[in-house]
C-alpha cells in the first residue's frame, strides 16, 4: 500500500506484505518522488489500473517505472488506484518475482475491492480525527460560555461547564444524577419542571439556590436534542445579578438575549457539523437562500428572522444518526434506511 503526502508531491509505502522467504522492500520504498513515475500518475488519476504480465513488454513511456520496479526484483505487476472520496490518496500493488503472471479477471476485481475497501477505511479513519477535533473544540465553546450549561439525561444531570460550577459554587460532580430543580429555589420548583418538561422553552427566569445557600435571579433555556433513542436536554443558566430597571439595561438584556440564542443555534449546528462533516456550511446556503424566498415574498423580519433560524437547524436530526450509516460510503441497506 503506497499513499501520498506533501501536496500529493510524495509517496511512502505505508503497509507491507510479503510471501515467505520474499525479503521486505518497504524500508526501501519511502518518501519517492510522485513526478519519477509519470506513466504511472497519469493512469492512476484516471482512475486506470495498471496491469502488467511481462516486466519487458512495458512502453517506452514507462521506463522510469520499469527501472524502478526491475532492481527489486518484479517480473509482472498489478496496481489499483485508492481513492478517499473523489481524491486520489495512493495506490495498491500485487507483485509476482518468481515469474511471469498473466493477470485474471478475478485477480484484477480482487485488488480493485480491496482497494475500494482500503479507501473506505482511510475516509473513515481521517472523519474520526476531524470529528475529534471538532468535537475538541465544541467542548470549548461550551466551557468558555458566560451562561451555566446543563446536559440532562433522563431527567438527571450528566454535565456541566465551567460556568455552572462558577455560578453556585459547586464542584463538577456534585451535580452529577442531581436533578435541576434540586438548584431552584423551592417557589420556582414546580414552574422549572413544567418548563422543562416541554423538551425546549423560551426565556423564562427564576432563582437558583448557590451552595451557600444564598438565591441569586437567573434566566433558564432549554433546549431538547435527539440523541440516539433519548433525547437530551440542554439547559442554561444566566445569571441575571446587578441588572438596573432601565431601559437602557432592557436594551442591553435584550441584545444578550439574542446572543444567547444565537449561540445555542450556533452550537446545535455545530452538533449537526460533527455528525456530518460533508455537509458543513451546507446550513448557511439553506437560510440564505430562505431568506431571499422570504423577503421576495414581502413576509415580516421577525417571520424572516424565525425562517432563518429554522433553516439552520433543519438538519438536527442527524444527531440521532449512527456515524457508520450516515457516513457510509454506499448504499444503505432497507434496515440501515428504516
Amino acid at each position: 500500500l503506497y499513499l501520498l503526502y506533501e501536496n500529493d508531491s510524495k509517496v511512502d509505502n505505508s503497509h507491507e506484505w510479503c510471501a515467505k522467504d520474499i525479503p521486505p522492500q518497504i524500508e526501501t520504498l519511502q518518501n519517492l518522488s510522485v513526478n519519477d513515475f509519470s506513466w504511472w500518475k497519469e493512469k492512476l488519476n484516471n482512475n486506470e489500473l495498471v496491469s502488467v504480465n511481462d516486466l519487458e513488454e512495458m512502453p517506452e513511456e514507462a521506463e522510469a517505472e520499469k527501472d524502478f520496479i526491475g532492481k527489486q526484483g518484479v517480473k509482472s505487476y498489478l496496481l489499483a488506484p485508492v481513492w478517499i472520496k473523489d481524491k486520489l490518496a495512493g495506490f495498491m500493488g500485487y507483485s509476482v518475482i518468481s515469474e511471469i503472471k498473466e493477470w485474471k479477471e478475478k485477480d484484477i476485481l480482487l485488488l480493485q475491492t480491496i482497494s475500494d475497501i482500503v479507501g473506505g477505511f482511510l475516509e473513515r479513519k481521517r472523519l474520526n480525527a476531524v470529528n475529534r477535533q471538532r468535537e475538541e473544540r465544541y467542548t470549548r465553546l461550551a466551557q468558555a460560555s458566560f451562561e451555566g450549561i446543563f446536559l440532562i439525561d433522563k431527567g438527571q444531570i450528566v454535565d456541566t461547564n465551567h460556568m455552572a460550577t462558577m455560578l453556585l459554587g459547586y464542584r463538577p460532580s456534585e451535580f452529577l444524577k442531581k436533578e435541576i430543580t434540586d438548584f431552584i429555589d423551592e417557589k420556582d420548583k414546580l414552574l422549572v419542571r413544567k418548563e422543562l418538561e416541554k423538551g425546549s422553552s423560551q426565556p423564562f427566569n427564576s432563582a437558583a439556590k448557590q451552595k451557600n445557600g444564598a438565591l441569586i435571579p437567573i434566566e433558564i433555556q432549554a433546549k431538547s436534542i435527539p440523541f440516539k433513542e433519548v433525547p437530551l436536554l440542554i439547559v442554561s443558566f444566566r445569571n441575571l445579578s446587578g441588572q438596573q430597571d432601565s431601559k437602557k439595561e432592557k436594551w442591553n438584556n435584550l441584545a444578550d438575549l439574542k446572543n444567547s440564542y444565537e449561540g445555542i443555534i450556533k452550537a446545535l449546528a455545530s452538533a449537526v457539523a460533527l455528525r456530518d462533516p460533508f455537509a458543513a456550511g451546507h446550513e448557511k446556503g439553506v437560510a440564505k437562500l430562505a431568506c431571499a424566498i422570504a423577503k421576495k415574498m414581502g413576509l415580516a423580519d421577525n417571520r424572516i428572522e424565525g425562517i432563518r433560524i429554522a433553516a439552520l437547524v433543519h438538519d438536527v436530526g442527524k444527531i440521532g444518526i449512527p456515524l457508520e450509516i450516515l457516513s457510509k460510503p454506499g448504499k444503505l441497506t432497507e434496515a440501515e434506511l428504516m
